[in-house]
Formats: structure tokens, sequence, C-alpha cells
């Protein structure tokens, strides 16, 4: 779901759509068939919801760049214990209203060697020492963006797609690589053609 705050104040969610779940050819990346694909027209009623999306190129992934020029990797999510949600429960036990208020956090990742407990064809990251962050419960993480910041020969700043926070435990973090991210994307774009 998409939310959008109106003119007047009030908060709005809006589903997709369209919603893909992703099918795996290969068995040896069936673990990665939890990807859903969410399609969003670009206006929604009077509603352009362009604006609420990232323009990202997705051909920019950690693999497309020499890793000295990586000089930030960082996600945001909304992990569960940094937000409140309220419901209003009529006398009959239904949900007539909510309200959600979810805080953000930004959070500094380095690459890190697979450990025997991570699951195949994710791309192993822990806290960045260097951050000096406070651990945070991952609870609420998964699914949430995993950019880098990069360097080109004329020290230009790239703003990179490094995949998607899949798994957490204390200060590691799995994700799906953006490099497969993009080949999902691709085949479905292509498949859509067809």
């Amino acid at each position: 779901m998409v939310t959008l705050i109106e003119p007047g104040g009030d908060k709005v969610g809006l589903s997709p759509n369209a919603v893909t779940k992703v099918q795996m050819q290969n068995v040896e990346h069936s673990n990665l068939e939890d990807v859903l694909l969410l399609e969003y027209d670009d206006m929604r009623g009077t509603r352009n919801l362009r604006g609420l999306f990232l323009d990202l190129d997705l051909a920019h992934t950690l693999e497309t760049v020499a890793p000295a020029s990586v000089k930030a990797i960082f996600s945001v999510g909304y992990p569960t214990a940094h937000g409140d949600v309220d419901f209003k429960i009529d006398d009959e036990g239904n949900a007539t209203d909510m309200n959600m208020e979810l805080r953000w956090v930004k959070l500094y990742l380095t690459p890190d060697k697979p450990a025997p407990l991570d699951p195949e064809n994710r791309r192993p990251m822990v806290q960045d020492p260097k951050a000096d962050q406070e651990t945070i419960d991952p609870d609420g993480m998964s699914g949430a963006p995993v950019f880098f910041i990069s360097l080109d020969a004329s020290s230009q700043a790239h703003l990179g797609f490094a995949g998607m926070i899949t798994h957490a435990r204390d200060r590691r973090y799995l994700i799906y690589d953006g490099a497969h991210l993009r080949c999902v994307v691709d085949s479905y774009i292509d498949q859509d053609k067809a």
C-alpha cells in the first residue's frame, strides 16, 4: 500500500493496481519466490502518484561498480518498534478507523562474508561500525530497499540499488541482491510485452 496525505490533512492508503507473484524457473532460485511485483498507475482518480515513487536505474547495482568506489550503503525502513498503530473498534468488535504513525530509520550497512545459517541467494551485510549506530530490533525492516552511493572517475556521486532486506538478526542483514531483482523485473517486463 502507498500512503499519502491529502491537502486537507487526511491520510489515504492506496492499494496497487496489479500484484504479481514471482515464479522462478530454476529450482536453485526458488527461495526468491516471495518477491511480489506491485504496479501502480501514474494517475489514480485525480491523484498523481508518480511523485510518490523513486525513479531509479536498476542497472546501477553493486555488481556494476568497483567496490572501492562505494562510499556508503544504507537502507531506509520502518521498524515495528518505531511506530504506533491505533484502531477504533465499534461495539461489535469491528475496526472502523485506523491511525498509523510510522517512523523511518536509516541504517548504514557494509558487506560481510556468508555465515552458516544464512539463506542462499542473499547478500550478507552488517551494520556499518563506522556509522556508530545503535542496534535496532529489525522486526519490520523486511522488504526495505537497500541503496548505495558511489563515486565515478570524475568524483560525481550516483545512487545505486543494492537490493532489498529479507532476513535479519542482531546487527546482521541479508538482502536480495539488486542484480537478481533487476533480472526478475526485466523478465516480467519482457513477458508482459510478449
